[in-house]
């Protein structure tokens, strides 16, 4: 028996929420879209709440007016001191010594806060004696009138007034400089290896944004604007084929070459346009596929040939001897051709295929010479330490106790 009632009980519950749920997938579900502002709706709602200003500060006057006829020669009291609480009387100074003296508060005593010691006294006449102190005798007056409100909606209607008027002379500008993912210890921007092997003095610009295919990069970080939250940026590629950019300013790069990223303040139509530098990026790798020596690892100082080219790798190669450099892509997405020539040829020679040749035009001395190679976008030189032929047990770190050796007694 109770078995059966248990299970009746429990058929009924089950039956509600069903109908319960039902009934909550019957109420229609509307989704607040946030509005999209323009120059026009800007400017309509401008004088929209400029009419509401005008109003709001016609109530304000109004209440000030009420306030002002309901505290007139009233004194009002912050900070007091509580003398006695029964009768009343308190001791206040006033604002720079106004009002200083003993206040008897004779009646509506409960408007007046003992804890705080504010309130608002009204002089009754005359005087009253507490403990031999002389008194001004006063009421507690109750003020209804509340100001406070009236003045915080005039604030907030002239603050978005300014902010909907700041919208329509929203100015964008890129950041100077080339433009990279890297940063310092002191958050700026600085020069690194990569950006530095780009052939960038091509390009007459202010700034410019330095991307690398493989990796993205977030463009509204270069971006300086008068920020407002009704504005928002429009972002646009020159060409699709160099990078593409979404709505939030991310740069993905798609093939190597030069293209003009734009951004537009949507409201005022300001515009900022800079040039994208898309390159594919690559290593050196000798024929066993052993990467080439980075030059000044450690300290990531960049050096330069005489002629200004950043200088990447260190390789070393005997008199006589050949070897061959492979350029190794980041990226498999349309690796370039690469060219190579030799700042010196009668130290060393390169081909078309990177096979270098260490000439033994003179095999009694010590010599270093650059091969360069380059892209359509990228630039960079290998440095080759061409060493004797009777010298078997040769490094670069042997070639630079050389340099210093001699270095030392040349001093």
């Amino acid at each position: 028996m109770k078995n059966n009632l248990r299970l009746r009980q429990v058929k009924r519950l089950l039956s509600v929420f069903v109908m319960a749920c039902f009934l909550v997938a019957l109420i229609p579900t509307t989704t607040v879209q946030a509005k999209t502002w323009t120059k026009k709706t800007v400017k309509e709602e401008i004088k929209k709440q400029k009419k509401k200003l005008k109003e709001a500060e016609k109530k304000l006057e109004s209440q000030k007016k009420k306030k002002e006829k309901e505290t007139k020669d009233c004194i009002g009291v912050l900070g007091a001191t509580v003398i006695s609480s029964d009768p009343l009387v308190i001791y206040y100074e006033g604002l720079f010594g106004m009002n200083k003296g003993y206040y008897w508060i004779e009646s509506g005593t409960q408007n007046f806060s003992t804890i705080l010691g504010t309130g608002t006294l009204k002089k009754t006449g005359g005087y009253r004696t507490y403990n031999g102190i002389t008194c001004v005798a006063c009421k507690g007056v109750k003020v209804t009138t509340d100001v406070s409100k009236y003045e915080k909606k005039v604030k907030d209607i002239k603050s978005k007034i300014e902010g909907l008027e700041s919208a329509l002379k929203c100015s964008v500008s890129f950041k100077e400089g080339i433009l990279c993912e890297d940063y310092d210890y002191d958050n700026e921007l600085i020069y690194d290896y990569e950006s530095n092997m780009t052939r960038l003095s091509d390009i007459n610009t202010p700034g410019v944004i330095f991307a690398k295919i493989g990796e993205t990069v977030e463009a509204g970080k270069y971006v300086t604007w008068d920020y407002d939250k009704y504005t928002k940026l429009k972002w646009s590629s020159s060409d699709s084929s160099v990078f593409t950019v979404n709505s939030k300013g991310k740069i993905t790069p798609v093939g190597e070459g030069i293209a003009t990223l734009t951004v537009k303040a949507s409201i005022s139509g300001a515009k900022a346009k800079t040039t994208v530098y898309v390159a594919n990026f690559f290593d050196f790798t000798d024929e066993s596929g052993k990467t080439l020596e980075r030059a000044n690892s450690e300290t990531n100082w960049i050096e330069y040939t005489p002629d200004g080219v950043p200088i990447y790798y260190n390789a070393s190669l005997q008199r006589g001897k050949t070897m061959t450099i492979c350029p190794s892509f980041e990226s498999k997405i349309a690796n370039p051709s690469v060219k190579y020539y030799s700042s010196d040829e009668e130290i060393a020679t390169v081909n078309e295929n990177g096979i270098i040749t260490a000439t033994s035009f003179d095999s009694s001395i010590d010599e270093e010479v650059y091969i360069y190679a380059e892209t359509e976008y990228l630039k960079m030189a290998i440095r080759i330490y061409v060493y004797k032929t009777d010298d078997d047990d040769y490094s670069y770190s042997n070639y630079e106790e050389y340099t210093e050796d001699m270095d030392d007694e040349w001093y």
